[in-house]
């Protein structure tokens, strides 16, 4: 799987937010993440997914290129201690 990567300084940048709000979100548990020692990352394709991007049919080759980021959006589903397992 070929998927880009996001620090919470990108992250930030791409929503338009502080990255303290992004740090907050994991803290919280409200975003897919994982680590590296210290450092979080983020997967492209959970961060559309929370962003509320979806594939309008299986036939077709778009997305719609909408993205929600108010409250009432789709979110990527971390595991139980907020960390995104990756192992599987």
């Amino acid at each position: 799987m070929d998927s880009r990567l996001f620090t919470v300084g990108k992250l930030a940048e791409r929503w338009g937010v502080d990255p303290k709000t992004i740090r907050t979100m994991v803290r919280k548990g409200e975003i897919a993440h994982f680590q590296v020692g210290k450092q979080i990352r983020f997967i492209e394709t959970e961060i559309r997914k929370h962003e509320g991007w979806t594939q309008q049919s299986s036939s077709e080759n778009t997305v719609d290129d909408t993205p929600c980021i108010g409250t009432n959006h789709a979110k990527a589903q971390p595991a139980s201690s907020g960390v995104l397992d990756v192992t599987a």
